[in-house]
């Protein structure tokens, strides 16, 4: 907590309360209900229900959003919310310092799980390269060990 208070003056943010539960929010706190809300759009309807949503509201939920990537909440769906956003909004962000501040903390988040993701991917099409050769060298040896045993076989004949 004490880290991300820090972070929090750093970036002159707002310092963040221990969230409660609510009756309101069915039994959740405000951030599991409105991460909860955003896992229920539809992949594919996503942008669509983004782009409905008001810049009043945007700034809101960015909040949110910061939060949930601080702390590695469902990186991947909030980063293409705030992609999204980003291009959405491009030139009221630009205008204002404040949503500016969050969109500085979610770049410093988000660019070390990208770069974690790639690694991941880079290592695991490495793995697969690797097999592949592996291989491709057990079906060269096995054509050499058959072509060998046929030309012993055409020799004793």
């Amino acid at each position: 907590m004490k880290k991300k208070i820090k972070e929090a003056k750093l970036y002159n943010l707002e310092i963040p309360e221990k969230p409660t539960q609510s009756a309101l929010f069915m039994g959740m706190n405000i951030f599991e209900y409105i991460l909860d809300k955003i896992k229920n759009i539809r992949s594919s309807e996503l942008e669509n229900s983004l782009n409905n949503l008001p810049y009043s509201y945007f700034q809101q939920l960015l909040y949110y959003l910061e939060y949930y990537i601080r702390n590695n909440i469902e990186v991947e769906l909030i980063g293409r919310c705030v992609i999204f956003f980003s291009i959405l909004y491009q030139n009221q962000i630009s205008n204002d310092k404040t949503i500016l501040r969050y969109m500085i903390s979610i770049e410093k988040h988000l660019k070390p799980r990208i770069q974690m993701g790639l690694d991941i991917i880079n290592f695991n099409m490495k793995g697969i390269d690797l097999l592949l050769y592996n291989n491709n060298l057990r079906e060269k040896t096995l054509e050499e060990y058959k072509n060998e045993k046929q030309q012993n076989l055409d020799f004793i004949l």
